[in-house]
């Protein structure tokens, strides 16, 4: 199973804000897996029917941030450098690695 060998939220994730208010990551973060990019993570999903959250104000204090764990020592030992990528989108839009 894929989504078994790569990381969980728990594997990659130290915390997640929104609006300077921490996030739950279990119930705020939608896990799926991209036969290139691995698990993905998903915030303000829109199948999320718990809540779904609205941009109200510009700048840090009005986005999201969040603390990663790269896990580099768990790379290859050949690779040479370590990184995610974030999409910023609709929350109505499908990404693909394509994307």
């Amino acid at each position: 199973n894929r989504t078994k060998m790569s990381w969980n939220v728990e594997d990659f994730f130290l915390w997640m804000a929104y609006e300077e208010r921490a996030l739950d990551l279990k119930n705020d973060l939608r896990m799926w897996n991209d036969a290139v990019l691995g698990n993905c993570f998903t915030f303000n999903h829109f199948n999320n029917s718990k809540r779904t959250y609205l941009r109200r104000a510009d700048g840090a204090q009005g986005g999201i941030k969040a603390a990663v764990k790269l896990n580099s020592d768990e790379y290859l030992p050949w690779t040479e450098t370590t990184a995610i990528m974030a999409f910023i989108h609709p929350n109505t839009e499908t990404i693909f690695s394509e994307s």
